[in-house]
């Protein structure tokens, strides 16, 4: 499982889109619900909620 942190932006989205193309299953990082529909249109196995700035998060995200 790859994650893609920042899923919701245009890069990340972007990035999802081509592990699914890939066949690789990719987890999605995003801060809010409203993002998570987003993600998983393009692709993602998994989405978790979560800020990149709390260390917290991204282990959370990491150990999911």
């Amino acid at each position: 499982m790859i994650l893609v942190t920042g899923a919701a932006g245009p890069t990340g989205l972007a990035v999802l889109r081509a592990l699914a193309r890939r066949g690789a299953p990719a987890r999605a990082m995003v801060r809010g619900e409203a993002s998570a529909g987003r993600a998983r249109d393009a692709g993602a196995a998994e989405v978790v909620l979560g800020d990149l700035g709390r260390e917290a998060d991204v282990r959370a995200a990491m150990a999911a």
